[in-house]
C-alpha cells in the first residue's frame, strides 16, 4: 500500500487492504498473539480514522475503525463482552470485504530503489 498525500482518495484495492489487516488484527487479539494496545497502535487509533477520512477512504471502512478505537472502553466497562464485540466486528468486517472487487493481479509491496 502507498501512503498518498492527504486529500488524494484512497484506492478501493487499498481499503481491501485496509480490511484484511483488520481481520488479522482482530483474529490475533483473539487469539491472544496480539494485546488491545498493540491493536490500537496497529489500526484502532483515532489518528489512523482522520487521516483515512481525509483520503477519502468509504466510511463503512471508518465506521469499523472507529468500533475498533471503543474496544479498550468495551474491555474496562464490559468485559464480559469484550469477545463477542470483537468477533461481531470481525464479522461485520468480513462481510465488507466480501463486497470489494477482485483484488487486481499485481504486487502489493513495491520494490524500494
Amino acid at each position: 500500500m502507498e501512503v498518498k498525500k492527504i486529500g488524494m482518495p484512497i484506492p478501493q484495492k487499498d481499503e481491501k487492504l485496509i480490511l484484511v489487516l483488520i481481520i488479522g488484527a482482530l483474529e490475533a487479539l483473539q487469539e491472544g498473539a496480539l494485546s488491545l494496545c498493540e491493536v490500537e497502535k496497529i489500526i484502532f487509533a483515532p489518528y489512523y480514522s482522520r487521516l483515512l477520512q481525509e483520503m477519502s477512504c468509504s466510511s463503512s471502512v471508518l465506521e469499523i475503525i472507529d468500533k475498533g478505537c471503543e474496544l479498550e472502553d468495551i474491555e474496562s466497562l464490559f468485559p464480559n463482552n469484550l469477545e463477542k464485540t470483537i468477533s461481531e466486528l470481525k464479522n461485520e468486517t468480513i462481510q465488507l470485504l466480501q463486497k470489494y472487487p477482485e483484488y487486481p493481479k499485481k504486487n502489493w509491496i513495491k520494490t524500494i530503489e
